[in-house]
């Protein structure tokens, strides 16, 4: 039987713009190692700088003005959206290729659930840890400290 404590463990750190994926061959996260980057170079862009001007009009014949259509969500959620399920499509193919035994995410509330919507129920399985909160991934033993500190 394995040991609990030599499980392969991807801990995911970013935001809506970027998010890295480092592995470390404990629980213990003491040794981390980058393994890939996610750059999202829209993510710094507003609504009005992604938005697609094109909005559809709608006439209905009992009321002599025409209205726009909106679309159900912002530009920059849709941008975020797909974002996430990037992510979340990489960790599945992991999780088939057997990259890792336990995940980890920390990152903002919001991106995080935006992340676990597109996991698959396998990959969620092996989610082990969620860290509802946007650190400083360039200083990677922030994370590491917050983890072993507690919120």
């Amino acid at each position: 039987m394995k040991d609990k404590e030599r499980d392969k463990v991807w801990v995911i750190v970013g935001n809506s713009t970027k998010a890295q994926i480092y592995e470390s061959p404990e629980i213990t996260l003491n040794e981390l190692t980058l393994i890939h980057e996610f750059v999202n170079m829209e993510g710094r862009l507003h609504n009005k700088e992604l938005r697609d001007f094109n909005i559809g009009r709608v006439h209905n014949k009992n009321y002599p003005r025409t209205k726009g259509l909106r679309p159900k969500s912002t530009p920059h959620e849709a941008m975020v959206k797909g974002f996430a399920k990037t992510i979340a499509d990489y960790l599945e193919k992991a999780r088939i290729d057997n990259s890792f035994e336990k995940l980890m995410i920390v990152t903002s509330p919001r991106f995080l659930g935006a992340i676990r919507s597109f996991l698959s129920k396998d990959t969620k399985a092996r989610l082990w840890n969620e860290i509802p909160k946007e650190l400083n991934f360039e200083q990677k033993k922030e994370f590491v400290e917050y983890f072993h500190r507690g919120p």
